[in-house]
């Protein structure tokens, strides 16, 4: 069978939490301890304030996210996300799935929705599951997109497609 046929190893439990990475243009992912990612130069990071920068995020809505992006990554290191709908929260049918136009790409959603100014907003987390380091999960980018935007599910495809390119570039850099 494929590997992109297998479930996401974000869904799937084990004994041994994965190990989440978090490349960036110069930097190897490995979160020094007693760091966090988003202390890191790493593209999740880079993302993320872009949008800050753009937005209306108060220090108050940056920390909230952050935390929520925090505790999403820590479930998906126990593998302990959903792939499948779950009947009882309407909006977010699952957790986590492959993207439709790349399947190597996952995408982890935080689950609440939430405003900034007059945008109504939703987050997707974008990784890999590298099939040379089994207990890695690799962070590629984010997306924190306005679902009243005509123009969101474009901008979501560009953000799958640019997360595929660094895919290919962490890869190259691992080889």
């Amino acid at each position: 069978m494929d590997d992109w046929l297998q479930p996401l190893r974000a869904c799937t439990p084990r004994g041994n939490p994965y190990v989440w990475i978090h490349p960036g243009k110069k930097f190897d992912g490995h979160v020094r301890s007693g760091r966090f990612w988003f202390e890191m130069p790493c593209w999740l990071t880079e993302d993320l304030n872009a949008v800050f920068g753009q937005w209306q995020f108060n220090e108050y809505m940056k920390a909230q996210l952050r935390g929520e992006i925090d505790i999403l990554l820590e479930e998906a290191s126990c593998g302990v996300l959903e792939q499948e709908a779950h009947g009882f929260v309407r909006t977010t049918p699952k957790d986590a799935d492959r993207t439709r136009i790349q399947p190597l790409i996952g995408e982890l959603r935080v689950p609440e929705p939430f405003d900034v100014g007059k945008r109504h907003c939703r987050c997707r987390v974008f990784h890999y599951e590298p099939d040379a380091y089994a207990d890695w999960l690799v962070s590629l980018g984010a997306l924190i997109k306005d679902v009243d935007d005509k123009d969101s599910k474009t901008q979501q495809n560009q953000v799958i497609r640019l997360c595929d390119k660094r895919r290919c570039e962490h890869e190259s850099r691992r080889n």
